[in-house]
């Protein structure tokens, strides 16, 4: 086995539930949950039964790419798919046993999953191909007479026109607490909020923005946009909400906007930091950039020194 190919076949950390959906029936529309009981023939209250599809799984970090390709938003519902996992490579899964909250699945396929043992495994009960770490680090969720799951860290999808307002709202509350010390108080809060809602109503949401939405419990918790009408393209934003700071959120958004970029064909992308955020700059460097310098930039007709970060997309 190469030296890559081991890389690409060992899970190096635990993965997360991040979204869960139900099927009531064939051909419904889809019902996002919070938790789901499971037993040996699927989620309770899903309609599928028992075998190679009894419960079906999508990678969180695939449905961006996907949307960039359809040039649209992609849901898992629209995919319908059950669980939305992330942190974890799915394709090297196949065959495999991994534990989600308190059940055994076996995955059948990049996409699939066979109940294996609806609960009734003992924890650390797994066979002796099955990698060593857990999905989730989760409780028991919903569901009599089998184990549950639960959904916990949102997921990331194509922003539409519609979320023009909500991504507004976010971003003006995250400067007004990124850049208190940065820009004068009386600008933050007396003349920010118009220039926000100029700048958002400019944008297109379209090429040459490519602009995702991060989502938790129908709240949006971040957003991330790059503009690629250059080469390589700008990561012009990525913002969290205040108070979310820290759970993953941002990480993840990084590498969402990261791979739908590559997948347009980029080979490198970069943003800019300003150098009195020490937080960002070590954010970014521990999520693979490099840091290519200092540059003069402007925020907001006000001159800043800044830091160029790059980051190789293949």
């Amino acid at each position: 086995m190469s030296e890559l190919r081991g890389l690409m076949t060992r899970q190096h950390r635990a993965g997360r539930v991040d979204w869960i959906g139900l099927r009531p029936e064939r051909r419904a529309e889809m019902r996002a949950v919070d938790a789901a009981g499971i037993a040996a023939e699927g989620l309770a209250g899903d309609h599928a039964r028992s075998g190679k599809r009894a419960v079906t799984l999508i990678q969180a970090e695939h449905l961006p790419v996907i949307a960039a390709l359809c040039d649209g938003t992609v849901t898992p519902a629209a995919l319908r798919r059950n669980l939305v996992v992330s942190g974890i490579n799915l394709a090297t899964l196949r065959g495999r046993a991994v534990r989600i909250g308190d059940a055994l699945l076996r995955i059948e396929g990049a996409l699939r999953a066979l109940l294996a043992d609806g609960g009734g495994a003992g924890a650390g009960r797994l066979p002796g191909n099955a990698p060593p770490w857990r999905l989730v680090r989760l409780g028991p969720g919903a569901g009599r007479g089998g184990a549950g799951l639960r959904g916990g860290a949102g997921m990331i999808r194509r922003a539409t026109k519609a979320d023009r307002a909500a991504i507004c709202a976010l971003h003006l509350a995250s400067w007004q607490d990124s850049y208190a010390g940065v820009l004068p108080a009386a600008y933050l809060r007396d003349e920010l909020p118009a220039d926000m809602a100029a700048k958002w109503a400019a944008r297109r949401f379209a090429a040459p923005e490519l602009t995702l939405v991060a989502e938790a419990g129908g709240e949006m918790t971040g957003f991330a946009c790059a503009l690629t009408d250059r080469d390589p393209p700008l990561i012009d934003n990525l913002h969290v909400r205040p108070g979310l700071r820290g759970g993953g959120t941002g990480g993840r958004l990084l590498a969402a906007i990261k791979a739908a970029l590559a997948e347009a064909g980029f080979a490198r992308a970069y943003l800019t930091v300003l150098e009195e955020n020490a937080a960002a700059h070590r954010f970014y460097l521990a999520h693979g950039g490099v840091d290519e310098g200092a540059v003069d930039d402007m925020l907001v007709g006000h001159p800043v020194r800044a830091r160029r970060i790059g980051f190789g997309l293949t």
